[in-house]
């Protein structure tokens, strides 16, 4: 067939697992905790009239309390760089960048300066160099005597190169030239035919390669920080958010675990547990009765129950009720299994959000958990993605090729979509299905 491309798409997916149940009156509600904990907090006890949303028990929760503040404030520091990137460099992340720049450049050609004897036999007769070359050119100074009365009467000395000049010849450091540079000569013989130069920099110096790799390093961030933000910049910085998000949403989903609270209002009838005791799944931790309250059974299969857990929001529909919705949430699962045809299930119970003199009691209603949702996020058919070694990836096509891209991927839904954590952009065209090979 021939090949088939869709666009990659940005919106909510919802994860989730689909079963049926009967709507049922519920008189009696058991809570259970979904994993074994210390009890932590008990907020209710029995006879007490509780509302619905109210926390009654909490096993404790400390250490994952800290694990979700610090991912929290990761993200926030991930989505201030982006924000950050996103909006340029301010003229004083600028500022400063040249001013590293510029005390590097400083250094390169300050540091380890020397005068050289033209004469071999003179390389120990040498006048001394000190200072901060703040000038912006390589290059060399040739120092000199223009005769003998410049030694022995007038006490100067002559330059030339980068710049020209005369200065004192004096044993304290006098200034020469208009770059920051000072000589100096020790009381030792002096020939009127003595000639010096100073290269800048000093490439023989012993701090000349580390020197000259801050300053590659300073050109390269002053660059990097008035250059224009990179679509690829941009994708690898929201890429980590979304993990971040997804990996903080995991935390905050085994936290909920560890509390319970009241499905719906009414009046408890009994409450298990002492705090600083563990409590375990086989444990009524609280009972409470709710009136005539609706409920859904479901049976969920057993490889479809690890994403399922206590407070996750369901879709319901009903086939005597066309075209519309209704909501509740998991107040239960029974840890104990039921074995059917060999297939074994978890009782599972949702009860409704709101009343609805519709639904009555034995309707069969079609129930999606909603186990994840992600909202802006991308996504494309699940067809599109081929395994091989493990790795994920898509076919797309690009300058009139078609390659292959790898990609990470994350929650699906039931229409058939998966999430593209990284690896694509909104717009890209995938291809959902190859041609035939001759």
């Amino acid at each position: 067939m021939p090949a088939e491309f869709v666009s990659v798409q940005r919106g909510t997916l919802v994860q989730g697992v689909s079963a049926t149940g009967k709507v049922e009156f519920s008189t009696k509600i058991d809570l259970r905790f979904k994993n074994s904990g210390k009890l932590a907090v008990v907020n209710t006890e029995t006879g007490q009239e509780v509302q619905a949303g109210e926390l009654l028990v909490s096993q404790d929760a400390s250490e994952l309390d800290a694990q979700v503040l610090e991912m929290k404030a990761g993200i926030e520091l991930q989505q201030a760089k982006l924000n950050q990137l996103l909006s340029g460099a301010s003229n004083e992340d600028i500022k400063l960048a040249e001013i590293k720049l510029e005390n590097a450049r400083r250094k390169l050609y300050s540091d380890d300066l020397i005068a050289t004897s033209k004469d071999e036999a003179r390389r120990d007769v040498v006048p001394t160099i000190t200072g901060i070359y703040d000038g912006t050119h390589e290059g060399s100074y040739e120092i000199f005597f223009k005769d003998f009365n410049d030694l022995f009467n007038r006490r100067s000395v002559s330059f030339r190169g980068l710049e020209e000049g005369v200065t004192e010849k004096d044993d304290l450091p006098k200034k020469f030239g208009t770059k920051g540079l000072f000589i100096s000569f020790p009381e030792v013989n002096y020939r009127a035919d003595d000639r010096w130069s100073v290269d800048i920099p000093n490439k023989s110096g012993v701090n000349y390669a580390a020197n000259l790799n801050a300053y590659n390093s300073a050109q390269a961030e002053l660059a990097l920080t008035k250059a224009l933000t990179r679509p690829s910049d941009v994708a690898v910085y929201k890429a980590q958010i979304s993990q971040a998000e997804a990996s903080l949403d995991k935390v905050e989903a085994q936290r909920s675990e560890l509390m319970i609270f009241a499905p719906a209002s009414g009046s408890v009838t009994e409450v298990n547990g002492e705090i600083g005791e563990n409590i375990g799944p086989d444990t009524v931790v609280v009972s409470l009765v709710v009136g005539d309250t609706l409920q859904i059974k479901l049976n969920i299969i057993e490889d479809k129950i690890v994403d399922v857990s206590l407070g996750q929001e369901a879709e319901i529909t009903f086939d005597a009720i066309e075209n519309q919705k209704f909501y509740g949430r998991i107040i239960s699962i029974d840890p104990a299994e039921t074995e059917v045809e060999g297939a074994v299930y978890y009782e599972t119970t949702i009860i409704f959000d709101e009343v609805d003199e519709r639904i009555k009691s034995g309707m069969t209603a079609n129930v999606l958990v909603k186990t994840a949702v992600k909202e802006n996020t991308l996504y494309i058919p699940i067809s599109a993605i081929q395994i091989k070694d493990n790795m994920k990836s898509v076919q797309i096509s690009e300058n009139n090729k078609i390659i292959s891209r790898e990609v990470t991927t994350g929650i699906k839904d039931p229409a058939g979509m998966i999430e593209i954590i990284d690896g694509l952009q909104e717009g890209e065209q995938v291809m959902v299905s190859l041609p035939n090979k001759e």
